[in-house]
């Protein structure tokens, strides 16, 4: 009944309580900290680092819950689609890992994949189904498993960013799904950006690349005459 959300990012790590009733959702509580001090690049520092600050959000804003379930940035993922004949629900993850190694350069054996199969339109009788994919390179996996157990979580799931933005900010929007327009999304982040294209409220692409918001904050900053090195990230929290 109640999770938390927990996203790991350059600039902060931000943390957020939902509780579902029924079919509704709602925002218990939230916490953010600034992430600037994680710069070791001993993954095993870093992952205590993580585990050390989620731990302080927690005890400030009062978060009791353990379930959780992380966001991963898109730079730290690689998608692709491609079709596959016609098959069984049974048969399609086969299919599908079969595919996926020729158009991902990592080895099979050391990525993890998930995918969403999109529908065909009304009245389509195509013999092949369109996959949209997603791999994720298992030291990833691993280092977010670590980051859950050292803060004592308990582990639900983890899923790319451009999944959840896409069922928050499309899928489930009223006007974007009633309209079954092709949507962008853009992410500007702190490290990089992301464009999404939705079509029919599934996901098609994907692609992340070098432009973030630190760039635009520099160049507003010169162009005001601001000095960009005096702006500090508060810490927020949220006690509900």
């Amino acid at each position: 009944k109640k999770v938390l959300g927990i996203d790991v990012g350059t600039a902060s790590i931000k943390i957020v309580e939902l509780s579902s009733r029924w079919k509704y959702k709602k925002l218990k509580n939230y916490g953010e900290l600034n992430s600037s001090f994680i710069k070791n690049e001993d993954k095993n520092a870093s992952n205590n680092a993580i585990a050390l600050a989620i731990g302080t959000i927690l005890n400030e804003a009062k978060i009791k819950t353990k379930t959780v379930i992380f966001s991963i940035p898109d730079f730290l993922t690689f998608y692709t689609s491609f079709k596959i004949p016609q098959m069984t629900p049974e048969e399609i993850p086969g299919a599908i890992y079969y595919n996926a190694a020729q158009y991902i350069t990592l080895p099979s054996s050391e990525v993890t994949l998930d995918w969403q199969v999109m529908q065909n339109a009304p009245g389509d009788k195509s013999s092949s189904l369109k996959v949209f994919v997603v791999a994720i390179p298992n030291q990833v996996v691993k280092n977010y498993q670590m980051i859950a157990k050292l803060a004592g979580l308990d582990l639900f799931a983890l899923e790319p960013e451009a999944f959840s933005m896409t069922r928050a900010l499309i899928k489930n929007n009223p006007i974007t799904k009633a309209s079954k327009k092709t949507v962008c999304l853009l992410d500007i982040g702190a490290k990089t950006s992301t464009i999404s294209m939705v079509s029919d409220g599934y996901l098609q692409m994907s692609y992340s690349f070098n432009f973030n918001s630190q760039e635009l904050s520099k160049s507003l900053s010169l162009a005001l005459k601001v000095d960009y090195t005096k702006h500090v990230q508060p810490k927020r929290y949220s006690r509900q």
